[in-house]
Formats: structure tokens, C-alpha cells, sequence
């Protein structure tokens, strides 16, 4: 199991006697730096548990903005310094994750190129097929963001909004996918997966995308009918013409590949 690092001052960090002898803007630029070294959103990379409808914070955390940052600079940085970093932490989220930077595997925690095998003690293949899915899941976020249907951005301590409009993936759909995201993360990393609850989002993954492929497939023979590039899909206020096919086709298949590995995991726990 990845070990999460212990809190640590960026590389040239100021001393605290140096510190204290800073002005009250400097003093807030260096511990708002600092704890962006710390910690992060939890939208960024803590699992999400779509039955209980919260974060999964299986390296540590939610950690409190106010306690972290006077827990560090207290009698240190002046109180002015200290309450302009919460604030202006706080405007983006009030509860935090480890910063990636902080998760370390343990030494003996890798097999070869394929990641934790705090399955060491499992067959290798079910090992690699925990890892294989993760990066998969990691390739499925960026087809998805590159899409224009990406999760909310830094500063949201809430789950990913839905879009609305014509689009190849209905809103409910959408934020359906989000969460099945950070339930497979949440079964990959488990002792004992649940092979069924893996097996119902590998058939979602592949039921949108196959929707996906549909509804490209009826774009693309309409644009040749008309002879046009007519738009394809609707975000806010802006429209994706026929250029955007090619990254609806990157989620369609990054949706597939993650669905394959599902199978392939659930088949090797004998489900």
C-alpha cells in the first residue's frame, strides 16, 4: 500500500526566523505555497463513493485548512498573514486531500513496471491488472477533459457537475460515469473487490460507449448529406464542430479499454 509522506517545507523554503522577519504579503504567498505542496482538492485524485455520496480518503484526510496552517506558522508568520492565506485557501475549498507529491510507495511495494503489489502475495496477473486499470482510468479523465466533459476543476470540493444540451452522453450519464470512475478506483485498491459492482460499471463504460458511436455515427451521415460541417455537440456557450470527432472518439475508446481491463480483473477473481 502507497505510504503518504509526512508535511515538508518546499525545496528553498524560508527559514521560520527568516520568516518572521517578512512582510505580511510575503509571509501569506509563502505559506499559501507551502500548503499547495501539502495538500490538494480531493476532486483531483481521492476516490469517490457514489452510494454514500462522499470523498473516499484512503491516504489521509479531509484535513481542515485553519488547523493545517496553524498548526505550522502559529507564532511564526504574523495573524494578519496567517488569515489572508486561509482566506484566500478557502475561497477554492475548506476540506483537503494529501498532495500526490506526498504519496510514496513503500520500498518492496512494486512489481517490476506495474505498480503495487501490496498484491505481492496474489497471482501476478491480478496485480498488473490493478494497476492496468488505474491507468486506464487516468487515460479515460483526460479523453474526457480534452472532450469538454472533465471534472470541476481546482477549487471544488463537490462532485463533477453534469452538462446539459445535445450531446453524446446525456447529463445523467455523465455524471454517472464520474462516479463509476471513483468506485472501480475505490474496487481496485480494495482487499476483496466486489466483483459484481466492478462488472455493472465495465457494462456501463461500455453502454455509453456505444451510445457514443451511435450518435457519431448519425452526425457524421447527416454532415454528409447536407454537404457541411455542422456543429456536434453544445458546452454552455460555445459550440465543437466536426473537428471535435476525434476526441469523442478518444473517450468512446478510452471508455472500451477501461471496460476490457474491468473483465479481464473480474474474470481473474473468479467472478
Amino acid at each position: 500500500m502507497a505510504d503518504t509522506m509526512p508535511i515538508s517545507d518546499p525545496e528553498g523554503f524560508p527559514t521560520n526566523a527568516q520568516l518572521k522577519k517578512w512582510k505580511r504579503a510575503r509571509q501569506t504567498e509563502a505559506i499559501v505555497e507551502w500548503f499547495g505542496q501539502n495538500f490538494e482538492d480531493p476532486a483531483h485524485s481521492t476516490p469517490y463513493n457514489s452510494e454514500e455520496g462522499g470523498y473516499l480518503y484512503i491516504w489521509g484526510g479531509p484535513y481542515d485548512t485553519s488547523e493545517e496552517i496553524l498548526d505550522r506558522f502559529d507564532g511564526i508568520a504574523s495573524k494578519g498573514a496567517i488569515a489572508d492565506a486561509i482566506s484566500e485557501l478557502e475561497s477554492e475549498g475548506s476540506e483537503w486531500a494529501p498532495s500526490q507529491s506526498r504519496i510514496q510507495p513503500e520500498e518492496d511495494d512494486y512489481d517490476g513496471a506495474y505498480g503495487p503489489s501490496d498484491h505481492a502475495e496474489l497471482p501476478l496477473e491480478e496485480g498488473y491488472w490493478r494497476a492496468e486499470i488505474g491507468a486506464r482510468l487516468d487515460q479515460l479523465e483526460t479523453a474526457l477533459a480534452e472532450a469538454g466533459l472533465g471534472r470541476a476543476g481546482i477549487g471544488h470540493n463537490n462532485p463533477p457537475s453534469p452538462i446539459q444540451d445535445d450531446s453524446p452522453i446525456e447529463a445523467a450519464d455523465l455524471t454517472e460515469i464520474q462516479q463509476a470512475i471513483g468506485e472501480v478506483r475505490t474496487q481496485t485498491v480494495a482487499e476483496t473487490p466486489d466483483g459484481d459492482k466492478l462488472s455493472r460499471r465495465a457494462s456501463q463504460f461500455k453502454n455509453v460507449a456505444q451510445a457514443i458511436g451511435v450518435w457519431l455515427a448519425k452526425k457524421g451521415d447527416l454532415a454528409f448529406d447536407e454537404g457541411i460541417k455542422i456543429g456536434v455537440k453544445v458546452l454552455g456557450a460555445g459550440a465543437l464542430f466536426l473537428s471535435a470527432q476525434p476526441e469523442l472518439e478518444r473517450v468512446q475508446s478510452a471508455l472500451n479499454h477501461v471496460a476490457d481491463a474491468i473483465v479481464q480483473f473480474v474474470h481473474l477473481l473468479g467472478f
